[in-house]
Order: structure tokens, then C-alpha cells, then sequence
């Protein structure tokens, strides 16, 4: 306390007169800066009052008391009026004695008539010239008394805010100098009851007594007890940790396993492809052409088995064209179609793979192909069919790409065009897969999945939720969709996945 004592003295002064003289010098200096800004808001008002009656003459016709004094001062002028008064006094005598019939009278009129009009000239010109200067002057007056009234208006807003700092710096010295007395006088209080404690043990007799014995330090605290502090932190901690996973573990609706696909319910199961991050072979690998780049790695296993799935499940001889979608983009239908039919056109079956995707094509980039002249184009033009599909370097494996994005797609795919369109692929491929966008978002999958033979659904783990997956069954079924199954994608071997130590020991298995 004593250092911001010492630090407010620093800053105000002293001692309270010198602090007082601060103050005060400043606030005159203010009052005096006041004085001076209405001083010259009364002079600038005045001013421009001027101004505007210079304005409002000049408008009017009429000449300023200034301009006409200007008038009265001009050397030139004077002279031609007093040329003109002159004639005119002539003119005058001329008329009495000669009369108005006169020669002379006649021509003196004229030359009065002359005089005057170049006085009226001449004082108009002056006028004007005069007008301009008045009003000149008064601008300029203006001008410096408004940059006068700026520096005293910038300097009282300076004076203002060191005034307010002072107020505050004054308040709190008060306040510390009013803490400073009651601690001294509470500091004289103890020493004072010190000095009578000190003079009652002089007069006392037991005043030199001591202890016989002094207590007992114990070896050891009765509490805290480790051992016991420990078990029972411990159990909580435990307790706690248990609690939290179980709570995740109820409000957590992310689809992470097949057991979470059956608590939807009445979904088939097609297969699981584990993450990319968690299969070594498929490192440098077109990951949606594993099968092909990847042959012996775990994913192009998995495509195999849901190759055979569909085969034995659902009769490929029938079930000829097929579309994959999902719930939400990012899934991974790109991949799982492009592989799909991959797996079937190496077993022999001639497979067209249609980019159906209008909104975000992207098999076009898988196989480094263009785009231009795909699948938009042939449903306005079935006879170019041929024109638009490419080879591709799978053995039995056709491209079309998405092509040109007709203007109204929807209603293009739910017109008798894509039927004649599947059709006719149908007559010279074995099957024709579909990769399409995610059928809750974009209407162009809603409206195929009734056309096709059946729709395969790609849910990423922990990607999509429960209630997710529900709503587009549900929604299959609305449409009279066959649902052939749900292919989980990207599903973690580590940090909480369902595959554990599948991956490693199948890749034992297979090395062994």
C-alpha cells in the first residue's frame, strides 16, 4: 500500500496544496479554453451571418452597406459622378434659360444619358468586384476562426480527459490515504496492547516461567492415510472411467458393425471393406480399383466376397443392372461400384459402369478419361450408345461417363428413355452398374432405384448413423425399390473398429 502511496504522490504531487494547484491550474485553463470556444462560436455565428446577407442582397438586387462604403471609397467612381452631377447641373441652368427645346439642352440630355450609363457600368463592375472580395474576406475569416475553434476544441478534449484522470488518481489516493490511517491506527492499537502485556509480565512474579515438558510430535499424520486415500481414488477413477464408456456407448448411434446394421433391422449384410489406412497392399493402389491394382490385398477379398454374395444371394442371371448409392456423400459408392464391377468383368461377365452422378461425376478422373459425351447424352439420344461409351484397362469393363448434365435429369430418368436406355445396354452387356449420387439428397437416385433389378447401399462406419440408414430403407421400400444389401465401408481395424487382427491374420494366412 505504501508503494502506491508513494506512486499517486509521484503522479498528483506531494502534498495535498500541490495537488490542488494542479487541479486548479488545469480546470482555469479549461474554463478559460471554454470562453475562448464560445467567443469564437459568437464571432463565426455573426460571420456567417454576414455571409448569408451578402447572399440574400446580392440575390435580391440590392447593394451590402459594406460593398456600397467600398463604392463611396473608389476613386474612379466618385469622379464619374461628379461628371454626372455636373451635367446635370448644366442641364438645369440650360433649361431655365434656353429651354427644353433647345439644341443644347438636347444634347447635354444625351450626354447625361451617356455619363450614367457608364457610371451604372461601372458601378455594377465594381459591385461584383467589391461583392467578391467582401465575401472573400469573410470566407477566409471563417476559415481561420473554425481551424481556431479545431485546436481549442482538440486542446479542452485533451484538458477534459487529464482533469478525469486526475479526479480518478485523486479518488484513489483518498482512498489509500483513508486505508493508511485506519491500518496506523489499528498498528498503534496492537502496540499499544503490546507495551501494557510487556509492562504486566515485568510486574508479575511467574513471569520467568517455563514448561516443564512440551508436546509430542507425532511419527506419522493420522490423516491422510495413503494406502487407504489410494484404494478409494483408485475405485473412482475406475468407477468414473466405466460410467463415461458406458454413456458413449448408449448415446453413440454411428453404424461401426454388422451388429449395428441388425439393430436397424431387415438389411442384408453384404460385406465389409476395412479402411484404406489399415490394408498395407493397397498403398499406391487405385484405391476404387483395388481389385485390379491390389489383387491379393484384404479390400479386393472383401469385393470377392460380395461378388459371390450377390451371386448366391440374389441371382445375378436375373438381376442384371444395379445401382449403388448411399445415405450421404462421402461414403464411398464411387469405390464400391467402380470395384463391383470390376470383380464381375474379371469373372467373365461384360459389365457397362454408368457415371449416373449429374450433380458430382467423378469416374471420369478413375480412369483418366474425359467426360464429354456420357450418359446425359444418350438418354436425349439412345443411337449414340456406341459413340459414348469407353474401353477401359479392365478386361470386359466399359465406361460411360456422366457426359453432358441434361437440364431436367429427374424427369429424364423417370421417362420411358432410361428404361429403353437399360434395355438396350442389356442387349449387349451382361450387366450395367450404376454409380449415382446419395439417394437422400439428390432426387435422380430416388428415381432410378424403382427402374433397376436392385440397389446396393455403401454406409461408412461411424459416418452415418442409425437413423440415417432407417430413413433410406424406409425410403427403397416407399418407392418399391429391391434393396439387395448394405456394404459397410471403411470400417477401423484399431481405435474401437470391428476388425481387430482380421486384417493381419489373413495376410498370415495367406503368406503361410
Amino acid at each position: 500500500m505504501n508503494k502506491q502511496l508513494r506512486e499517486y504522490e509521484s503522479r498528483l504531487g506531494s502534498d495535498t496544496i500541490e495537488i490542488s494547484a494542479n487541479y486548479n491550474g488545469k480546470r482555469m485553463l479549461l474554463d478559460r479554453m471554454l470562453q475562448e470556444q464560445s467567443d469564437i462560436a459568437s464571432k463565426l455565428a455573426g460571420l456567417n451571418s454576414q455571409a448569408k446577407t451578402l447572399d440574400e442582397d446580392l440575390r435580391d438586387g440590392r447593394t451590402p452597406a459594406e460593398v456600397q462604403a467600398m463604392l463611396s471609397r473608389d476613386g474612379a467612381y466618385l469622379n464619374a459622378k461628379e461628371r454626372v452631377d455636373g451635367v446635370d447641373i448644366q442641364l438645369s441652368q440650360l433649361r431655365l434659360t434656353l429651354g427644353e427645346e433647345s439644341q443644347q439642352v438636347v444634347s447635354l440630355k444625351k450626354l447625361k444619358a451617356d455619363y450614367q450609363q457608364k457610371l451604372d457600368e461601372r458601378r455594377e463592375e465594381l459591385k461584383s468586384d467589391y461583392a467578391e472580395t467582401y465575401r472573400g474576406t469573410l470566407r477566409n475569416q471563417i476559415a481561420a476562426y473554425n481551424a481556431n475553434g479545431n485546436v481549442i476544441k482538440n486542446e479542452i478534449e485533451r484538458l477534459s480527459a487529464d482533469i478525469g484522470k486526475l479526479n480518478e488518481a485523486m479518488q484513489q489516493y483518498r482512498v489509500l490515504q483513508d486505508k493508511e490511517r485506519r491500518l496506523r491506527d489499528k498498528i498503534a492499537g496492537y502496540e499499544e496492547n503490546v507495551r501494557k502485556m510487556q509492562q504486566f509480565r515485568m510486574k508479575s512474579d511467574w513471569a520467568q516461567v517455563e514448561w516443564n515438558s512440551k508436546p509430542q510430535k507425532p511419527d506419522a499424520p493420522t490423516f491422510p492415510k495413503l494406502p487407504m486415500t489410494m484404494a478409494v481414488a483408485v475405485m473412482l477413477g475406475l468407477a468414473l472411467s466405466l460410467g463415461i464408456a458406458f454413456l458413449r456407448e448408449l448415446t453413440d448411434t454411428t453404424v461401426r458393425s454388422p451388429r449395428d446394421i441388425a439393430k436397424v433391422g431387415q438389411l442384408t449384410l453384404l460385406g465389409l471393406i476395412p479402411a484404406e489406412q489399415d490394408d498395407p497392399q493397397v498403398s499406391g493402389a487405385r484405391l476404387p480399383l483395388s481389385i485390379l491394382d491390389a489383387p491379393n490385398s484384404h479390400i479386393a477379398e472383401q469385393f470377392r466376397q460380395i461378388r459371390t454374395r450377390l451371386q448366391y444371394a440374389h441371382s445375378l442371371d436375373t438381376t442384371r443392372s444395379i445401382l449403388v448409392t448411399s445415405p450421404s456423400a462421402g461414403d464411398g459408392k464411387s469405390m464400391v461400384a467402380c470395384n463391383l464391377a470390376a470383380s464381375l468383368a474379371l469373372n467373365g461377365r461384360k459389365i457397362l459402369l454408368v457415371d449416373a452422378n449429374f450433380r458430382k461425376p467423378t469416374l471420369h478422373a478413375v480412369f483418366n478419361t474425359g467426360s464429354e459425351n456420357g450418359f446425359g447424352d444418350v438418354l436425349t439420344d439412345l443411337d449414340r450408345l456406341h459413340e459414348c461409351v469407353r474401353g477401359t484397362d479392365v478386361p470386359n469393363l466399359t465406361l460411360m461417363t456422366a457426359g453432358t448434365r441434361p437440364s431436367n435429369p429427374t424427369e429424364l430418368l423417370e421417362s420411358q428413355f432410361f428404361i429403353d436406355f437399360v434395355e438396350r445396354a442389356l442387349e449387349e452387356y451382361d450387366h450395367v452398374i450404376f454409380d449415382s449420387g446419395p439417394l437422400l439428397m439428390v432426387s435422380e437416385s430416388v428415381a432410378m432405384a424403382p427402374r433397376v433389378d436392385g440397389v446396393v447401399t455403401v454406409v461408412r462406419a461411424r459416418g452415418n448413423s442409425r437413423g440415417l440408414l432407417q430413413r433410406l430403407r424406409d425410403e427403397l421400400r416407399r418407392v418399391k425399390a429391391d434393396h439387395l444389401g448394405v456394404v459397410l465401408n471403411a470400417v477401423r481395424s484399431q481405435g474401437g473398429g470391428y476388425y481387430g487382427r482380421n486384417i493381419k491374420s489373413y495376410y498370415a494366412y495367406q503368406n503361410a
